[in-house]
Parts: C-alpha cells; structure tokens; sequence
C-alpha cells in the first residue's frame, strides 16, 4: 500500500471512542489485512473490527462521502462472518438448497 501512495495509519485495540472517531475522520480508507488465518479464529480481533466497522457504518450513514473498506483474505473473510454475525436475515433467507452446489464456470475468450 505504502508503495503505491497511501499513508498507512495503524488503528490500536485499545483506543478509547473519542480517540477512535477522531483518527477515522481524519483518514479517507479502511484496509482490513488478512495476512493469516489466526485472526478468523482470534475473539479479541473480532471484536475490535466489529467495533471499527459499526463506526465506519455510522460514518457512511451520516456523511454524503462514503469511506471504503477493503479486506483482504482473512481480512475480507472477518468481515463476511460479522455480516452473518450481526444481520441474522442473512442465514435464515437461505434455503438448505443452496449449499454444497457445484457450478460450472464458463470461460470466454473476446
């Protein structure tokens, strides 16, 4: 990221509320890393994305400028659980049908 321009700003577990809303309004983008598989299992990690991402929601409701998240491997994977996690209509609008379903894909050469 840093190679390509952007200015990587670390968000730490323990920051208090205040501190938390003041450094996401000063940064323009989330970058959730997903370097390892620990961090799906890890509680504490959870916990704070989940705390980040409900401030960055509340953020994106409240302001005409949306800030992006962008999650990468186990990164993305944490943020798809919480979404699963957090919206029960997600799983319940499932039919059992819809899993183990092996598709086809169609590759096509322009």
């Amino acid at each position: 990221m840093e190679s390509a321009g952007a200015r990587v700003v670390p968000i730490a577990f323990n920051l208090k509320d205040a501190d938390l809303d003041q450094l996401l309004s000063s940064i323009n983008g989330l970058y959730i890393p997903g370097d390892h598989k620990d961090i799906v299992e890890d509680k504490s990690y959870a916990k704070h994305l989940d705390r980040v991402l409900k401030k960055v929601e509340k953020y994106n409701e409240e302001n005409e400028w949306t800030m992006p998240v962008f999650g990468v491997k186990y990164g993305f994977l944490n943020m798809m659980y919480r979404e699963v996690r957090v919206r029960d209509d997600i799983v319940s609008n499932l039919s059992p049908e819809m899993h183990h379903i092996g598709l086809p894909i169609k590759l096509v050469v322009d």
